[in-house]
């Protein structure tokens, strides 16, 4: 990772200007030895073997900027004017071999739990702020606009490809109010989002633990968070004694958790596999009311 700043003051107080500019690049490679057998007892046992190897290979890299600007207004007052362009991208490769016992090798390719997946995402944020007051009282809210584009691609074992923006208005708002000496307030609201991780949209199964598969879902939206926090603090330096209150909210559209089906007989997986009844498979999802 790398990191770039540059900050200049002007003559006048408060009216600043900065740049900053980041990068990283990441690598990841591992492979894994599968060996499972699995009896499934019903009118009749039936055993599952699995013995494969496989192979994992993740390349990724993100760059962006920030650039603020800050203008005072009146004697305690400050507007802020930043925007924040950034891109992401990941490529993910993995191949799953199974074992041959005419050669001794892990040769015979299993494309059911190869994949090859490619994902970017590009985001470009606008904010605005005013802040008013000092150390004892301030008052700060803020408006900031938030596009993203998330491009997904699949290029093995099938071609598909997953194309969708998102719009977002997030507002903020900060409070500090030191009521006396010895106590003070504070309440904070922001609003963010969460883009689905590469291994959350990647559209292949792992069966690591075959009675506990999981898949990736292509579909997945993003989340928007509302988070509302609240604190009080009363502190007598004298005696030696404090009192803290905290109240914290939040809330989310379309959150992302893990959904988990038990199939009530054995079912067929869109990959072509049987997942035995008594198994799982968990799938990430979005859902509202959380």
């Amino acid at each position: 990772n790398n990191n770039l700043l540059f900050r200049h003051a002007f003559a006048k107080k408060g009216r600043t200007i900065s740049v900053n500019l980041t990068a990283g690049f990441n690598h990841k490679d591992g492979y894994s030895y599968l060996h499972s057998i699995t009896d499934n007892y019903k009118f009749i046992v039936i055993s599952d073997t699995v013995n494969q190897y496989t192979d994992q290979l993740v390349n990724g890299f993100n760059y962006g900027a920030n650039l603020s600007y800050t203008e005072p207004i009146g004697k305690k007052g400050q507007l802020q004017f930043s925007y924040s362009p950034s891109v992401t991208k990941n490529k993910s490769d993995q191949e799953v071999f199974e074992y041959d016992a005419s050669s001794g090798k892990y040769s015979m390719l299993d494309t059911s739990y190869s994949n090859k997946f490619d994902n970017t995402i590009t985001t470009h944020t606008v904010n605005t702020s005013y802040r008013v007051g000092d150390r004892d009282n301030m008052f700060n809210v803020g408006l900031s606009y938030k596009y993203t584009e998330l491009g997904s691609k699949q290029v093995y074992p099938a071609i598909g490809s997953v194309n969708v923006n998102f719009n977002n208005v997030l507002p903020n708002l900060m409070w500090r109010k030191k009521i006396s000496t010895k106590s003070s307030i504070n309440v904070m609201y922001r609003a963010n989002t969460n883009t689905p991780s590469i291994s959350q949209l990647q559209n292949v199964y792992n069966n690591s633990n075959p009675l506990q598969q999981s898949v990736g879902n292509p579909d997945l939206k993003q989340q928007v968070t509302n988070m509302l926090s609240t604190r009080y603090s009363y502190t007598n330096s004298q005696k030696s004694t404090s009192f803290f209150a905290n109240l914290f909210l939040q809330q989310a559209d379309n959150y992302i958790t893990t959904a988990t089906y038990k199939p009530a007989a054995d079912s067929l997986l869109s990959n072509g596999k049987i997942l035995r009844q008594g198994a799982q498979l968990s799938r990430p999802v979005n859902m509202d009311g959380y």
